[in-house]
C-alpha cells in the first residue's frame, strides 16, 4: 500500500507543478481558520519534508548498526525506470 500511495501523491505534486500559474495561492479551512500560501512555497516545504523523513530514516538506520540505502533522487529515478543512461559515439 505505501507505494500506491507515494505513486498517487507524486502524480498528484507534478500534476500541480505541471498546471499551476506564476503566484498561484493555496487556501486552506482548518476549523474557523483559513490559511493563505504560495503554491511554490508548498512545493518547497514539500521537497523539504521529504529530505527531512528520509534524514531521520538513515539516522534510525544508522543507529541500529545497519547501512542506509541510497535514497538519493537519482536512485528513485533508477528504481522506477525514469533514468537511462547511453554511451554517446
Amino acid at each position: 500500500m505505501f507505494i500506491e500511495v507515494a505513486q498517487w501523491t507524486g502524480a498528484e505534486l507534478l500534476a500541480l507543478a505541471l498546471g499551476t500559474q506564476a503566484g498561484s495561492q493555496v487556501r486552506e479551512v482548518e476549523g474557523n481558520a483559513q490559511v493563505t500560501y504560495s503554491l511554490a512555497g508548498m512545493m518547497n516545504q514539500v521537497i523539504n519534508h521529504a529530505t527531512e523523513h528520509r534524514t531521520e530514516v538513515a539516522v534510525m538506520l544508522t543507529q541500529l548498526g545497519l547501512q542506509p540505502p541510497d535514497m538519493s533522487g537519482w536512485r528513485f529515478m533508477e528504481d522506477m525506470g525514469d533514468f537511462e543512461e547511453n554511451t554517446i559515439a
